[in-house]
């Protein structure tokens, strides 16, 4: 039989390797809880171009346009208190010809998720057959930016007949999600 001495170190020997083995489970790495990550909800918008021509003189006549429009999404995303500018190479060219008449183009629809999306519309117009310069008459192209149905923004530009040389019609908004 064993001394009541030796059961008692038995004994403490016996706790202290419990509770060594205790402490390490406390401490031991523990299985990491599955979080559950929301994705931010993707919103499509649809883009449109409408444009036309205005004659400033009723009895000017207005010309062929080949009109190019290109669309730049620049894409400014949000990163603390500082914001990273992108630019889309998504590119589109459309070329028809058009007087007076009212044209609406549709273009690729763009995406946004908590970015902002700023589209930057640039209309290039070539007169089809440049009229006499000396005449000085002059029109004004429209370009109107439509986002979702709704317009957000309208670029006069006037010219004068006779050039050969591009126009630019600029219309730039900002589309939020």
């Amino acid at each position: 039989m064993l001394s009541s001495s030796t059961l008692r170190v038995l004994m403490l020997a016996t706790l202290s390797l419990l509770a060594t083995s205790c402490d390490q489970e406390e401490n031991a790495p523990q299985p990491t809880e599955a979080v559950l990550v929301k994705p931010i909800p993707l919103r499509m918008h649809t883009v449109a171009v409408r444009y036309y021509l205005k004659a400033l003189d009723s009895t000017f006549q207005l010309p062929l346009i080949s009109p190019n429009i290109t669309v730049d999404y620049e894409q400014v995303v949000p990163q603390g208190n500082a914001a990273y500018k992108l630019l889309d190479a998504t590119t589109q060219h459309h070329e028809q010809e058009v007087t007076a008449a009212l044209k609406e183009v549709q273009l690729a629809p763009i995406a946004t998720y908590a970015e902002v999306i700023r589209p930057k519309i640039t209309v290039t117009i070539w007169e089809d057959q440049a009229l006499p310069s000396s005449s000085g008459i002059g029109y004004q192209a429209v370009c109107e930016l439509v986002i979702d149905g709704k317009s957000v923004g309208t670029t006069t530009y006037a010219t004068v007949a006779g050039l050969n040389t591009p126009l630019y019609v600029t219309t730039q908004s900002e589309v939020s999600h």
